[in-house]
């Protein structure tokens, strides 16, 4: 069996954004790499003013530029991977369903599996409801196995409060960095990163929806 890798995901904006694209990103790891990464928050923080150091998380759209470029050079120093998929909305606007999230979560999965077989994937708290949980977790499983080419195992580990997994922390702000590339047309903080992509792919949103329907596949674009 090939060995199990880590995914840690984040996603930016909003899916019900009035913003053209939702970005997801995958941060890939094995267990050498997480404590290294569980620092460059650490340090990071001791960086802040003082206002700032008692903050529970830094997030990418609260910090200050230096804060961003100072966490993203960081990160680009460590043997990571990272997959990036972005879902173009074709200026629809989609509704934060645990269904549509689902959906769109289970094909950036889908594309890690071109990389790695076994994954356990953890992602923030984006709902705390067990039926709307229930139901993502369905949704993005019926969306890997519409999507996924490969033979696979796929563990999508209990939601992580992102507030003391500093893992997803840094998958905010690859996901922070992905928007600034795709909704503000600005590659400066995607720049900092680009060597550890591995993957990038964008998908339009209709396809996708289109896709997840049972015996249909789709390719990237």
């Amino acid at each position: 069996m090939a060995d199990l890798v880590y995914a840690f995901l984040d996603e930016s904006p909003s899916l019900n954004s009035s913003d053209l694209f939702f970005c997801v990103a995958i941060i890939l790891t094995d267990l050498s790499t997480q404590k290294p990464l569980a620092k460059i928050l650490k340090k990071a923080r001791g960086r802040l003013d003082r206002s700032h150091k008692t903050s529970a998380e830094i997030k990418f759209h609260k910090a200050s530029a230096a804060t961003k470029r100072y966490i993203l050079s960081e990160l680009a120093n460590i043997d990571i991977e990272i997959v990036a998929t972005v879902i173009d909305k074709n200026h629809r606007q989609v509704s934060d369903t645990p269904a549509n999230y689902g959906l769109v979560i289970g094909a950036a999965v889908a594309q890690c599996l071109t990389l790695h077989p076994n994954l356990a994937v953890t992602h923030d708290r984006h709902y705390t409801n067990r039926q709307q949980y229930t139901e993502f977790v369905n949704s993005a499983n019926q969306s890997l196995q519409v999507s996924s080419r490969k033979p696979s195992s796929v563990f999508f580990s209990p939601p992580a409060d992102s507030q003391v997994q500093p893992l997803i922390q840094l998958a905010d702000f690859v996901a922070g960095a992905l928007n600034y590339k795709y909704n503000r047309k600005d590659s400066q903080y995607f720049n900092l990163i680009r060597t550890l992509i591995k993957k990038e792919f964008v998908f339009k949103w209709t396809e996708l929806k289109r896709a997840a329907t049972p015996g249909l596949r789709f390719s990237p674009r």
